[in-house]
């Protein structure tokens, strides 16, 4: 057990010491002389375990593998062993803890988790509902899309936000990445149209989303690399958004968007706010 400590301390040191830009780590420099430290009093427990308690101190001898040097002759080499007693004591004491615990089954053995637990700060709750005048605001804004909308001649292509698209066949972890996306190009979309004539209706459910959108930044990993990646469905659905604002016209995204509001608002939105409730 002791070879195999000393072994993990080692390999720690390693990974520290060979990061490109250490200073950009705060506390690597203490963390490798704790790890030093430790990794003597490791090598301490070894010689002295070997040697046994039976042989005066300053006649003990170990094998060099046993021992820092720098010039290791193929041979046994006597060393003076002055000062391992106390942190070889604590090592010990340590591990003898620990294999009790662990027969007596006071030390939790760690199991893999079935869902991800909720990020810190992720509190989507209150958003369940929204109140009738945000509502209201949304409808207002929608419906004089649709006025406008009737003037116009548009040819768009299939649905960017089709209705077999539901929240609820993503795992709970997928959810607030998608309706992020989602998120992220109805407030695009509609922060270009806030110098058109719907200005001044846009202005209320603007803020709404925003607000949204702020709080839900707290429950989507903050990069890609943080936690697991979108695959299947919702690699699917992510993807497709992305096109859409490649190929997309500005008025058909507009259409989209303005007619996917209220499944946003009243669905998507609330299923990523009822957590694992969402069934």
């Amino acid at each position: 057990m002791l070879h195999r400590v000393a072994r993990d301390l080692a390999d720690a040191q390693a990974v520290l010491s060979s990061l490109p830009s250490p200073e950009l780590f705060p506390g690597v420099g203490q963390t490798l002389e704790l790890l030093a430290a430790a990794g003597r009093d490791v090598a301490a427990c070894q010689i002295l375990l070997f040697l046994g308690p039976s042989v005066p101190e300053n006649q003990r001898t170990a094998p060099l593998d046993l021992l820092s040097s720098s010039e290791q002759p193929p041979s046994w080499k006597v060393h003076v062993v002055q000062d391992m007693a106390p942190g070889c004591a604590l090592v010990l004491v340590l591990m003898l803890m620990t294999a009790a615990l662990s027969r007596t089954g006071a030390v939790p053995v760690p199991s893999a988790p079935r869902a991800l637990p909720p990020a810190r700060g992720c509190h989507m709750a209150q958003f369940k509902s929204l109140s009738p005048q945000e509502l209201q605001a949304f409808k207002t804004v929608r419906d004089a899309f649709e006025d406008s909308r009737l003037q116009k001649d548009w040819d768009c292509g299939g649905r960017l936000f089709p209705r077999t698209r539901d929240l609820k066949h993503l795992q709970v972890w997928e959810r607030p990445v998608a309706l992020e996306a989602e998120l992220a190009l109805t407030l695009t979309v509609l922060e270009a149209m806030a110098n058109s004539s719907l200005g001044r209706s846009l202005e209320q459910p603007l803020l709404t989303l925003q607000h949204v959108h702020s709080k839900l930044q707290a429950c989507v990993p903050a990069q890609p690399t943080a936690g697991p990646r979108p695959r299947g469905r919702l690699h699917h659905w992510l993807h497709r958004l992305q096109e859409a604002q490649k190929k997309e016209s500005q008025d058909c995204l507009e259409a989209s968007v303005m007619f996917n509001l209220f499944r946003l608002l009243t669905r998507d939105l609330k299923c990523v706010a009822s957590g694992d409730q969402c069934v």
